[in-house]
């Protein structure tokens, strides 16, 4: 498809925090899609991931995406530049404010 802009690199060399959401028309392309996206991020909403990638990964994850979008499909990829702009309600959380302990 090659039809989306450019998506910019961070300057950082630490892992982007983005979102992506999506709207894919075809239950089977869509299905697929999610199970590709599951690899890179956290799953949000039903067409919403959370993603925490360092450059490498997430050229990766854009390259790949072509394979499951169509012209009639909808895909956008928001970079989030700071972990504090985003709050969450109810039961909601920020799946990358997860802190983990390595032993």
């Amino acid at each position: 498809m090659k039809d989306f802009v450019e998506y910019e690199e961070f300057k950082s060399r630490d892992n982007t925090y983005s979102l992506l959401i999506y709207d894919i028309v075809d239950d089977k392309k869509r299905t697929k899609f999610a199970k590709y996206m599951e690899s890179y991020g956290i799953r949000v909403q039903k067409s919403a991931f959370e993603l925490r990638l360092n450059n490498k990964k997430l050229k990766q994850m854009i390259e790949g995406i072509d394979k499951y979008v169509s012209s009639e499909d909808s895909v956008k990829l928001y970079k989030i530049h700071n972990n504090d702009d985003v709050k969450c309600w109810g039961c909601a959380q920020n799946a990358t404010n997860v802190d983990y302990v390595i032993i």
